[in-house]
């Protein structure tokens, strides 16, 4: 989450919720339909209401641009989530779901302790091996790959006032 200052000096909405990528690695088309006409990725999380926490509902939400990007869904492990994009090839108004052709991709969102930062970890057509990939973040076989990632990353969006580090 960017802080209140680089919010005012990018004259940006000041929500509480709000979630920018300030750095990538990689390519994923999936993001396309949540980029801005400025360039920038923005996600807003939202507290699910009907959240039961014996079922395997998402808890929140992000979503952007009008549509959702993912729900939520609460894991063994109180710091990582499992998400997928939207599934069904129509949205709630009749339109196409841009997101249609990543409906098999997995996403494993680990957050910190207050909620103000997420890494997304995205798997093109990973949600058939959802137990590996998850098991194998739990455990730490991934950690020298995502540390690689962190030091290899971009900037998604140069922010007024941003260092990228």
């Amino acid at each position: 989450m960017l802080s209140e200052d680089i919010k005012v000096k990018n004259k940006l909405h000041k929500s509480k919720t709000r979630f920018d990528c300030v750095a990538s690695f990689g390519q994923y088309t999936g993001v396309t339909p949540f980029i801005s006409t400025k360039g920038m990725l923005f996600l807003y999380l939202t507290k699910n209401r009907d959240f039961q926490t014996s079922a395997k509902k998402p808890q929140y939400s992000l979503t952007g641009q009008g549509l959702n990007f993912t729900g939520l869904i609460p894991t063994q492990h109180p710091d990582v989530f499992i998400g997928y994009p939207n599934n069904k090839d129509k949205l709630s108004n009749g339109q196409s779901n841009p997101t249609y052709r990543h409906k098999d991709d997995l996403f494993l969102i680990v957050k910190n302790k207050n909620l103000t930062k997420f890494e997304v970890l995205i798997f093109p057509d990973g949600k058939p091996n959802l137990s590996v990939h998850l098991e194998s973040l739990l455990s730490g076989k991934y950690k020298k790959l995502l540390e690689k990632a962190r030091q290899s990353a971009v900037p998604f969006f140069n922010y007024i006032g941003y260092g990228h580090s």
